[in-house]
């Protein structure tokens, strides 16, 4: 991620949608390497847990004390073996529901805040209409969840890409769209990294959080030019992103 970032250009003169692509896939890739490395520990885990469960049946405690001590060594190695599990399931169930608390990547759209769209209009798509604010905003975080997601050229969903950008234009108040286009700040991206976030803000799957964390500083500076030169300017290409 810190070589990725290190390559982005300091300054460009267009939105850098490319590079934000590339981005996005260079996270997705990372992310993918770490699930694949943890499936293979468990893998690994669950083979040691078998093998050592297979020895354990296997003893005769009747016969000898060498047997005997073997299988009190084995019982102690499943219950340790156990132990670690549990405390591992537990970890990590605490982890998932920290790391999706955070919307790392609410920089996408500067400071765009829940209260933005109180006052956007009942919003319809195919699994209905959404009239209360608790609704529209879970439609919303999917839209910008998925926003920056290529995928084949769809004229329903450009069309609704298209209508909820600009009825989103329309209706932030000056004020929030001045917000929206002020330059995003290092301390800015720190504060997001350092406290939870609303789940209406746009932001990538939870296993980003830590990958984004643990950049330099210098990377997170680059990163945040990359979402402020996203922002200048831009519109939509014909194909992508949508729905």
């Amino acid at each position: 991620m810190s070589q990725f970032a290190e390559q982005l250009p300091k300054e460009t003169s267009r939105p850098p949608i490319a590079a934000w692509y590339a981005f996005v896939e260079r996270v997705h890739k990372t992310s993918s390497n770490i699930v694949t490395t943890l499936s293979q520990q468990a893998r690994k885990r669950e083979a040691q847990h078998i093998t050592t469960l297979q020895e354990l049946t296997s003893i005769d405690i009747r016969h000898g004390d060498q047997n005997r001590a073997k299988f009190l060594d084995l019982l102690a190695i499943m219950h340790q073996m156990d132990i670690c599990q549990a405390n591992e399931t537990i970890k990590k169930c605490q982890a998932i529901h920290e790391l999706n608390m955070f919307r790392p990547t609410a920089w996408i759209i500067p400071k765009l805040e829940s209260r933005s769209f109180a006052v956007l209009p009942s919003i319809c798509d195919d699994q209905g209409i959404y009239h209360n604010i608790f609704e529209k905003l879970l439609t919303i975080q999917c839209f910008y969840t998925t926003l920056f997601t290529p995928k084949e050229h769809d004229c329903l969903s450009e069309e609704a890409s298209s209508m909820l950008l600009s009825s989103v234009q329309c209706q932030n108040s000056p004020a929030t769209r001045h917000t929206c286009k002020a330059p995003f700040t290092l301390e800015e991206l720190c504060s997001i990294l350092s406290r939870s976030q609303e789940m209406s803000a746009p932001g990538l799957d939870g296993i980003t959080y830590p990958l984004l964390h643990i950049l330099s500083n210098t990377a997170l500076e680059k990163l945040c030019a990359l979402g402020n030169a996203l922002l200048r300017g831009h519109h939509l290409p014909d194909g992508e992103p949508m729905l």
